[in-house]
């Protein structure tokens, strides 16, 4: 098609040349007639007739451009043979592939952002004012009436205190003193006549009375024991001794008669 194209224009372009050539020649000529016609008219008297002259064209020059002209114009008439068009093959059908397991991502674990607990801020304690104690009223103790003092029967004492207690004892004159007296020597009597049963059903053969001395302090303890009469039977004696001992601590005796060291002597008795 290029070739085509390029062959029409280059044969366009020659007819351009030899139409416009033919065209200045045949001006030339219709010139050159005129002037003559006119240089003959100025030469011929008046009344003379000026003969028609005929312009004949000469036929070598316009036939060799028209020859030209047709010689170019002919196009090619070369065809082209249609080359053989070969079929395709077809293609082969290829193997479908295999579909690869995709791999599965796994979700990541999302992270919450760690917020910092505000820390509460300390509550001002407002400060008490220390309140001044007020003074209790001193009621006036009321003064308990005298009562005669009322003896009791209390354990034998040691012979050596024996006589310094009971004369103590006499001198009170306080009624309470004497009832608290009595309340202890009869709670310590009891808790002393357990322990002598505990002690006599282990051995029952033992029979017979033993005094036993012994000293407490102020909170029951007993801080030391011994026999103050025997009972004749060593084995009666032993067992006094042991219920003296086993018995501690005893039944503290009360404020208002409590000493530093109490000696105590107490008849047990063994059946």
């Amino acid at each position: 098609m290029a070739r085509t194209d390029s062959y029409d224009h280059s044969f366009w372009r020659d007819a351009g040349r030899w139409l416009g050539a033919g065209i200045l020649v045949l001006l030339a000529h219709a010139a050159g007639a005129y002037v003559i016609h006119m240089a003959q008219e100025d030469n011929q008297p008046e009344g003379t007739e000026v003969a028609a002259m005929v312009v004949e064209l000469v036929p070598d020059l316009v036939a060799p451009a028209e020859e030209r002209v047709s010689e170019e114009v002919q196009p090619e008439t070369t065809t082209e043979q249609p080359e053989e068009v070969q079929p395709e093959p077809e293609p082969e059908p290829q193997p479908e592939a295999k579909a690869e397991p995709q791999q599965v991502q796994e979700p990541e674990e999302v992270i919450p952002d760690v917020v910092e607990a505000q820390k509460p801020e300390p509550k001002k304690v407002e400060k008490l004012k220390p309140q001044k104690p007020k003074p209790e009223k001193v009621k006036p103790k009321k003064r308990k009436r005298r009562r005669k003092p009322v003896r009791a029967s209390a354990p034998r004492v040691d012979a050596d205190n024996g006589a310094k207690v009971a004369a103590s004892k006499r001198g009170e004159t306080s009624a309470s003193a004497g009832v608290i007296w009595a309340k202890w020597t009869s709670r310590l009597q009891s808790h002393m006549a357990r322990n002598a049963r505990f002690l006599q059903g282990k051995s029952r053969n033992t029979r017979g009375e033993a005094h036993v001395a012994f000293v407490i302090d102020p909170s029951g303890n007993v801080l030391s024991a011994r026999i103050a009469v025997s009972s004749g039977d060593p084995a009666v004696d032993q067992l006094a001794l042991e219920a003296a001992r086993r018995a501690s601590p005893v039944p503290a005796p009360p404020a208002a008669i409590a000493k530093a060291r109490m000696p105590i002597t107490m008849p047990l008795l063994f059946k």
